[in-house]
């Protein structure tokens, strides 16, 4: 597994195994906000519900899990690893 960091305060900044990721990487604002919601939440889960709950509040359903599949598929191109 790789290793990744994230810095959270003062900006956001991650890298893996010591190599930044490019802020290209991140093509949704809402990815990088989904990586930091699992940052900081218990023992890094989250259920996909209440993802979706926080990240589009005013979505319906089905539209809010297709923007969460949207957003998990970028961070984990962005991190290149399988932590997400």
């Amino acid at each position: 597994m790789s290793d990744v960091k994230l810095i959270l305060l003062g900006g956001f900044a991650a890298s893996v195994d010591g190599e930044p990721v490019a802020e290209s990487a991140w093509r949704l604002k809402k990815a990088r906000e989904l990586v930091k919601l699992l940052a900081l939440a218990r023992g890094h889960h989250l259920h996909r519900e209440q993802a979706m709950d926080i990240l589009w509040p005013d979505r319906d359903p089905a539209a809010a899990a297709n923007n969460l599949h949207q957003a998990v598929h970028i961070a984990r191109r962005a991190l290149h690893s399988g932590v997400i």
